[in-house]
């Protein structure tokens, strides 16, 4: 076997013109795995294929001298010999020899197996004087030509992938708000730029304005997914300490910076072709707009609301007039457009983005492609599209922020020990539902395609008093939350079915009514947030800012937020659902069903009404 493959070998070299045939380097020996019988290879899994193997000998004929026959020539088919291995592969360049011989055979395949080297002979054609007669009965075969090798895709950089997005989207885009020109030039107005009064970075843009209740409108077609309207500003006191928790734990807290949008408006535009599942957040609003409820479709250009100041330090002030503007974020797959760029490369993502909608460039004519996407360098190569957008920005409400590494049992039961002294059961409706699995955190939740975070307290009529858990000062306080229809609603989790994940803002639809509750850094446990969803009112007087204790009403349990809300059933579904959050991450997240009831159990083993 081996001397035939030498020979072989050997042979294609002198017809490539590459060496004699003593001057061939002596192959590898097959190893003796691949030499065993077709028996032995079938049951190591390996198909066994028939070895042809040819001997090619340099043939030459002399022309005849007796005739006078012109010769004519012949294209002989082309001979592909290939080798397959598992280290280096090498490529000899096509060879043409002009020879006196007789016509070739058929195309021979010569398939040599081995582990150490491959050798790849490209197509050797051979062009001849032909035998007369052998000629006369053949048909000179076509030559293929070369097909030019295409280069891979390369991968985009996350700055050239915000242009190739901003670029997709600029043809149909609106600007949010014509008070005044989009402030390309004002870094400090424009994603990435350091908020230090909350130990932030600023996501999205600010459009600067003089007049309160100047129209705030859609950027793109979507439908309404928040609609936070009846947002009350705390004292100053109150939102100085809510940010110091900020500033100890150097970042800003989900539901923190949630507060500071004021009234605020997220549509959600949906999954759009080549640029992902895209949402815009329309914050520090006077007013949202009657008839902007969840569920509704709005168009590109639609009015949701007027400028105005809430959530900000002048609204707290009670100014007026102060920080008139609207703060703009636009999410792709989960991360504001722009997220960790340089100053000039934001700039130019956003120009791109604007750049229609401002009459910097005629808007093309429907149907036409956009020719400045960004999507090739200036040599002309292509790039590959990357995956979701990851890093600095990501749209993280708690619970949904990756992990940095795995919360273990030890860790979650020490939380859920050292705050059990002070718990308290938010829902006396029922005791603490510790034998069903579906109703604690880490449950799967397929209709929104996400997992259960918290707790979910049942209850048989509208009207039971919910509670804080512990004390703790209120930061966001939602109690204007109107159900979508069950058809609207379901618009919006087909999204999340197509993604396979909730997006944050449908979570938030979903919590319906809700209050969230910061309780502060706790000694040996962290940053402590606790949220209280499905309400069917809130309390009079519960607002962000306001301090509360263990055990205090929030508001009475009800259905919003879920389909029996959606279909307008007042007495289905009823119950609680109690979220407990540790530095961003609901207690006990991604433990399995016993180590998550033990976790609960330890945390209500001292507040009583536990179901053993």
């Amino acid at each position: 076997m081996a001397a035939r493959g030498l020979s072989f070998l050997a042979a294609v070299a002198v017809l490539l013109g590459c060496a004699a045939p003593d001057a061939v380097a002596p192959q590898q020996p097959v190893p003796p795995v691949l030499a065993e019988t077709p028996e032995s290879a079938e049951a190591a899994g390996l198909a066994p294929e028939p070895l042809v193997t040819t001997t090619l000998a340099a043939a030459t004929t002399l022309a005849p001298t007796t005739t006078t026959t012109a010769a004519v020539e012949y294209e002989s088919a082309p001979t592909t010999t290939s080798a397959t291995t598992t280290s280096t592969t090498t490529t000899v360049a096509p060879t043409t020899t002009t020879t006196a011989v007789e016509p070739e055979p058929a195309p021979t395949t010569t398939v040599v197996t081995t582990t150490s080297t491959t050798t790849t002979l490209a197509p050797t054609t051979t062009t001849a004087a032909a035998d007369p007669v052998a000629s006369s009965q053949d048909e000179a075969e076509p030559v293929a030509e070369d097909t030019p090798a295409v280069a891979a895709p390369r991968e985009m950089t996350p700055y050239q992938q915000a242009v190739a997005v901003a670029s997709l989207l600029a043809p149909g885009f609106v600007v949010p708000n014509d008070c005044r020109p989009p402030p390309l030039d004002s870094p400090y107005s424009m994603p990435n730029a350091p908020r230090a009064y909350r130990s932030g970075v600023h996501a999205g843009v600010d459009f600067l304005c003089s007049t309160a209740g100047h129209p705030v409108v859609s950027v793109l077609d979507g439908q309404v997914v928040v609609a936070a309207g009846d947002y009350q500003d705390p004292t100053l006191q109150e939102w100085n300490e809510i940010l110091a928790v900020a500033t100890a734990l150097g970042a800003t807290p989900d539901y923190t910076l949630a507060m500071l949008s004021g009234r605020y408006v997220v549509v959600d535009h949906g999954i759009i072709d080549d640029v992902g599942h895209v949402v815009s957040l329309y914050a520090h609003l006077d007013a949202v707009d009657p008839g902007i409820g969840v569920g509704m479709s709005v168009d590109a250009g639609q009015r949701l609301g007027g400028i105005g100041n809430t959530g900000t330090r002048a609204g707290v002030l009670g100014d007026a007039y102060g920080q008139l503007h609207l703060h703009w974020n636009f999410y792709v797959d989960g991360q504001y457009l722009g997220a960790g760029l340089s100053e000039s490369e934001t700039r130019a993502v956003y120009a791109e983005l604007f750049k229609y909608a401002t009459g910097t460039e005629p808007r093309p004519e429907p149907g036409t492609v956009d020719a400045g996407t960004g999507l090739h360098d200036q040599d002309g190569d292509s790039f590959a599209p990357r995956p979701g957008p990851a890093g600095p920005g990501t749209l993280t409400p708690s619970g949904h922020r990756p992990l940095d590494e795995p919360v273990s049992l030890d860790q979650a039961l020490e939380a859920a020990t050292r705050l059990s002294d002070d718990i308290v059961v938010p829902s006396d409706c029922q005791a603490v539902p510790l034998r069903w699995p579906s109703a604690l955190p880490n449950a799967p939740r397929a209709y929104r395609s996400g997992t259960h975070q918290g707790v979910d307290f049942g209850c048989a009529r509208l009207g039971q008093p919910v509670v804080a858990a512990l004390a703790g000062r209120v930061v966001m306080a939602v109690g204007d939350f109107e159900d979508p229809s069950p058809r609207q609603r379901s618009r919006l989790l087909d999204t999340a079915a197509a993604l396979g994940a909730t997006p944050a803002y449908t979570l938030v639809m979903l919590y319906g009514n809700y209050v969230a509750v910061d309780h502060g850094i706790i000694d040996g446990v962290g940053h402590v947030v606790s949220l209280y969803a499905h309400l069917d009112g809130l309390d009079s007087g519960i607002r962000p800012g306001l301090w509360v204790e263990a055990g205090e009403r929030l508001g009475t349990i009800g259905n919003s937020g879920t389909y029996a809300g959606a279909s307008r059933s007042a007495d289905a579904g009823l119950h609680l659902h109690w979220e407990l959050h540790i530095d961003g991450h609901y207690l006990g997240i991604g433990l399995p069903a016993a180590d998550t009831r033990a976790v609960y159990t330890a945390l209500f083993a001292d507040a009583g009404g536990t179901q053993q």
